[in-house]
C-alpha cells in the first residue's frame, strides 16, 4: 500500500481524480485500477480483483 502524502506518484502516474485504487501484481505491472469511489462489495469489482488474486 502507498500513502502519497506529497502526491509525487500521482502526478507522475497522472491521476486527476481521488480515490484511485491501483493494484501492481508481482512483476510490478499495473493489474488493475478504478477512478473514483467503489462499493469494494459490487460484483463488478470484486470478480476481477479475486481473478487477479486466484492468478498468482
Amino acid at each position: 500500500m502507498l500513502l502519497d502524502q506529497k502526491s509525487s506518484t500521482a502526478r507522475r502516474w497522472g491521476v486527476e481524480q481521488l480515490p484511485v485504487p491501483f493494484v501492481i501484481d508481482p512483476e510490478g505491472n499495473l493489474a488493475y485500477y478504478a477512478l473514483g469511489a467503489r462499493k469494494w462489495d459490487d460484483p463488478a469489482l470484486l470478480v476481477p480483483l479475486r481473478a487477479l488474486t486466484l492468478a498468482r
